[in-house]
């Protein structure tokens, strides 16, 4: 039921599902990352003396948060793999 029906008026019994055997996950579950990875855009080759001295602290922020997305996603990865999640 949509949450335009409940609110006209309509009333339904929720959908009920047996805990007897307990929640088994779906084996076919697939990892989808919503954001693009900042490696896949293309870049031109630049030597770190050519570098702008304003871009590095960009580019240290940029590095430190993909560290942190990969470490989340091997965390993810590792629950998944683990039967945890």
């Amino acid at each position: 039921m949509e949450p335009e029906e409940w609110l006209d008026g309509r009333d339904e019994d929720p959908i009920l599902i047996s805990m007897r055997e307990g929640y088994m996950p779906a084996k076919s579950r697939e990892l989808k990352v919503a954001r693009k990875n900042v490696l896949d855009r293309p870049t031109t080759r630049r030597s770190m003396s050519t570098l702008d001295t304003n871009s590095l602290p960009n580019l240290k922020a940029t590095v430190l948060s993909q560290e942190k997305r990969i470490c989340d996603l091997e965390n993810k990865l590792s629950q998944y793999t683990n039967g945890t999640a």
